[in-house]
């Protein structure tokens, strides 16, 4: 029970485990002089051997004060009769628990595991580089950098990263012909009600200035050549 006062000072946790021994120790010596004093003992180790690893300090106090409270009572019944015959009336009732000691042979042995010779684990061979295997930075046509070994290899890593990086790009790509092809159309519905005098005030302005708007969010990575090629149809409108 004294495990429930470790988070306090140390003079604290000596004087509960001091107290909690104490009372141990007198339980036993006052249960000795009754009758049925194996069972009287053996109840008082098995309450304590309940509470030995108790971490409450609230139910060690309360522990502490029963343990003090059945002394007590066993004291009184030393000197009152009618006290001592309700103690003798309790032990009486109580079992004794006799241990058992199994026989070894009835244990089951379980099957080992046969010896075997360990397995010698190939050490991985180091593969030294010849003088034209040297690394190179290699930049994509996006401006993308990485690192490879003519002769060696592609690590998976890199694999992965390329082929991530062509599905972003291509993503990119399909929305910029997407973004072409609407504003062609504007431009040609526009030509289309200017011929027919029904254009109206706006001159489709909102729809072409909201593709131009994904078209600049979408040219921030995507090749310069793109936006150059957007440039080159605007001017050849006005033209």
């Amino acid at each position: 029970m004294a495990t429930a006062f470790l988070s306090f000072n140390k003079k604290l946790v000596a004087e509960s485990r001091a107290c909690t021994l104490g009372l141990y120790r007198s339980l036993l010596k006052t249960g000795q002089q009754y009758p049925y004093a194996h069972k009287i003992k053996q109840e008082i180790r098995q309450r304590f051997r309940e509470s030995v690893h108790t971490t409450s300090r609230q139910r060690s106090l309360l522990l502490m004060q029963e343990a003090e409270k059945t002394l007590m009572y066993l004291n009184k019944g030393l000197n009152h009769q009618d006290t001592r015959q309700s103690i003798l009336n309790y032990a009486k009732a109580l079992k004794v628990n006799i241990p058992f000691n199994r026989p070894r042979s009835s244990i089951k042995q379980l099957p080992k595991k046969k010896a075997m010779m360990p397995i010698k684990k190939k050490k991985k061979k180091m593969v030294k580089r010849k003088p034209y295997q040297v690394a190179i930075t290699t930049r994509t046509a996006f401006g993308f950098e990485f690192k490879r070994v003519r002769g060696w290899r592609q690590p998976v890593q890199t694999s992965m990263m390329m082929k991530n990086r062509v599905r972003v790009q291509q993503a990119r790509l399909d929305r910029f012909q997407l973004f072409k092809q609407q504003l062609e159309m504007i431009r040609s519905e526009r030509l289309f009600l200017t011929q027919l005098n029904c254009l109206p005030r706006d001159r489709l302005r909102g729809f072409e200035d909201t593709i131009k708007m994904g078209l600049d969010a979408n040219s921030k990575h995507h090749l310069p050549s793109n936006r150059k090629e957007e440039e080159m149809v605007d001017r050849e409108e006005q033209g």
